[in-house]
């Protein structure tokens, strides 16, 4: 084998090790899983926010989408670490806080769809201040 050919062999063999999913990290603790339910607090309390704005017409759209990505982002970094793995005793807490990531980003994505629809994003507004409420009780039982 010809020293391109070698050199060509380890650049695609690196490419495709960097494909390969991350070793196991460390196990998500009561701690850990308590700072992620924080920030998934937040982060549906600045939705309910940004709805209430939106429905005031005190937001433009446009403002409002980017604020819908950067809080979907948010909420996605959440969940994946979230769903590191976890001990026994945290596993009914870390599905909880995994499906109340979910719902978080999917009530996300309705937000600029419904910004001039007043009723939606009323629902939205109550919808987000449910899924903070769940979340800030979630973190006060661990």
């Amino acid at each position: 084998m010809s020293i391109p050919s070698r050199a060509l062999a380890v650049l695609l063999l690196s490419a495709l090790g960097a494909c390969q999913p991350p070793p196991p990290r460390q196990l998500l603790d009561r701690e850990g899983l308590q700072l992620q339910l924080r920030s998934l607090a937040s982060a549906a309390a600045e939705a309910g926010l940004m709805t209430q704005q939106l429905a005031d017409r005190r937001l433009s759209g446009g403002f409002a989408w980017v604020e819908q990505q950067g809080l979907g982002e948010d909420a996605a970094r959440a969940a994946a670490e979230l769903a590191r793995p976890a001990g026994v005793e945290l596993r009914p807490a870390q599905r909880e806080a995994m499906q109340l990531a979910a719902s978080l980003q999917l009530e996300l994505n309705q937000v600029a769809a419904a910004r001039h629809d007043g009723s939606a994003l009323g629902a939205l507004e109550a919808r987000f201040g449910a899924l903070r409420t769940q979340a800030q009780r979630l973190e006060r039982a661990l």
